[in-house]
């Protein structure tokens, strides 16, 4: 079987706060969190971490209902 792309276009609030000498990343509608040393780091892993997140629902094919948990 033979693998298909899918593009998606997704606006999702990002929440970024400084904890001590972490900066924390979070996207709450899909309960996801990332940290790094950095701001921009935190942002950056938030976004590879959401990606991953779409991927692997994807894959799963579970997408829908990941969704559907997630409030959307």
């Amino acid at each position: 079987m033979r693998g298909s792309a899918v593009d998606l276009n997704v606006r999702l609030e990002a929440v970024v706060k400084q904890e001590g000498g972490a900066w924390l990343a979070s996207c709450p509608s899909l309960d996801v969190v990332t940290q790094d040393e950095s701001k921009q780091a935190a942002l950056e892993a938030l976004k590879e971490a959401v990606q991953l997140w779409f991927e692997s629902s994807i894959e799963r094919g579970v997408l829908d209902q990941a969704l559907i948990e997630a409030g959307f």
